[in-house]
């Protein structure tokens, strides 16, 4: 079945997304950036189609606030990810946040929310390389790893 919709076909598997799906919940999935390959740039999205928080079940609440802290921290323990930002904006087909990480190399095009673009477009112009699409991969498995003690 084709699909339009870009997180329902990384939900179901017929888009690929970098390394797979980290971990996922009975309403949530953990996966890395399918475009931007910035180790460690993790996407928590709904598997339905809500594009807000206030649109949540009492379930949902429940494994997102979970699975956000879960990923967070492993983040922090994990990949040695010290700071991340939290995004997220109302203006697609599912809910999603990002968690999008503070590498040390991201200082020279700068800080606060209005460095994410211009960082986002410098990886999509100079880390598109086997040797940067390698360190992706080996942190998508180690937090896949890291995943399995709390989440079989």
């Amino acid at each position: 079945m084709a699909t339009t919709c870009l997180s329902c076909a990384l939900t179901h598997g017929t888009k690929d997304t970098i390394g797979g799906v980290v971990t996922q919940s009975s309403n949530f999935q953990i996966r890395q950036d399918y475009s931007v390959p910035i180790s460690g740039f993790m996407i928590l999205a709904t598997k339905r189609h809500i594009k807000s928080i206030d649109e949540f079940t009492q379930e949902e609440r429940l494994e997102f606030i979970e699975l956000l802290y879960n990923t967070r921290q492993k983040m922090k323990i994990v990949l040695g990810i010290e700071t991340i930002y939290l995004i997220q904006e109302e203006d697609a087909a599912h809910f999603h946040l990002w968690l999008f990480p503070r590498h040390p190399w991201m200082e020279k095009l700068g800080q606060k929310l209005k460095s994410v673009k211009p960082i986002m477009e410098w990886a999509q112009q100079n880390l598109q390389t086997s040797e940067n699409r390698e360190e992706v991969i080996r942190a998508v498995e180690k937090l896949k790893e890291s995943f399995k003690a709390i989440m079989p």
